[in-house]
């Protein structure tokens, strides 16, 4: 391990400004290059002064290692992608190699295997769960490109490609008990005549299928989002002059916890429940000052407050004004 940190200092000394390196398990580090645009040369005076590196780690410390270079890549949220390839590159080399540096780039286009490792899998498993079409679509994307476009697989790899795709739709199986109705999709060899249709469709085929369900996640769980939230609305618009109602009550009330429940009131309503539930009684107070004149103590009591001092001091910090003043100024206002 201390081999490990020696070199971790090195590879951020040496390869200098926009270089990030991370800790990965056991003898791994994972470096990260970032540079503006996707120059070739810069990209492979990096993989020049890698080699470089290597031994140098050999002749100062004794470590012999192994480096897979993944492809350049426009966005940062694509920067597993290339990191998956590295390690396909690593796969590929030399096993009898004591020390190697392998680029995806040059492999890919050499290996006759098709491209769908088990962490692109499972990312794609997750984006369909969680009815995430866009991150689906970047996904799919890529594995068209790096097979059809980059490997250009041939009529049998593409088979075996699709195959796999489809045992993915089936492990999605228990999300399609969920999808009811006429337009359910369909998985392949249920689809009738044009599960015949020419090899080149099929990876649009499995495409259609997994953003159909995706699509169909996205929209129960937009519909759930929106039945919950109303009946959340509703349930503090009955109970917010209850002094003792909390997040607690409202979360038990909704059998969720009160962390899910705090977290999902402030992404759709863009205020806290605390905010919300104040913003509430301090209304119905400004319709009390205004129509009537129960004494301050009482109108607190009745918003919901347990005593006059904190709901004047609510009253002050959300409007700028003492209820008295406003009640006042009401008044004043009105007898014009």
């Amino acid at each position: 391990m201390a081999g490990k940190a020696r070199m971790k200092r090195l590879l951020l000394h040496e390869l200098g400004e926009g270089t990030f390196v991370h800790d990965l398990k056991g003898e791994k580090l994972a470096v990260v290059f970032s540079f503006r645009g996707l120059d070739g040369k810069v990209f492979e005076r990096r993989i020049g002064r890698l080699r470089q590196l290597q031994e140098i780690f050999l002749d100062e410390l004794s470590l012999m290692t192994s480096i897979g270079v993944g492809q350049a890549y426009h966005r940062v949220m694509e920067a597993w992608s290339s990191y998956n390839e590295a390690c396909q590159a690593l796969e590929h080399g030399d096993p009898d190699a004591a020390q190697k540096l392998a680029c995806y780039d040059c492999i890919s286009r050499h290996t006759g295997h098709y491209y769908y490792p088990p962490d692109l899998e499972l990312k794609l498993i997750n984006a369909v769960r969680a009815g995430d079409d866009v991150v689906l679509g970047r996904l799919l994307e890529h594995i068209e490109t790096q097979n059809i476009g980059v490997r250009q697989l041939s009529p049998r790899r593409k088979k075996q490609l699709i195959a796999e795709m489809q045992g993915t739709i089936q492990k999605l199986s228990g999300q399609l008990v969920y999808l009811s109705g006429d337009d359910e999709p369909k998985l392949d060899g249920q689809g009738g005549p044009e599960a015949d249709a020419a090899e080149e469709y099929s990876f649009a085929r499995v495409s259609q299928q997994l953003l159909a369900v995706c699509e169909r996640i996205k929209r129960q769980k937009t519909s759930k989002y929106e039945d919950m939230l109303e009946g959340m609305k509703v349930y503090i618009g009955e109970n917010y002059k209850d002094s003792n109602l909390s997040l607690s009550m409202l979360a038990g009330e909704f059998k969720q916890s009160e962390s899910y429940v705090s977290i999902f009131l402030k992404e759709q309503l863009g205020v806290t429940f605390s905010e919300y539930l104040e913003r509430l009684r301090l209304d119905e107070a400004c319709l009390l000052l205004k129509e009537q004149k129960l004494p301050i103590g009482d109108i607190a009591i009745r918003v919901g407050y347990n005593s006059d001092k904190s709901f004047r001091r609510a009253f002050k910090r959300v409007l700028g004004i003492q209820p008295t003043s406003y009640r006042n100024e009401t008044m004043a206002c009105s007898e014009k």
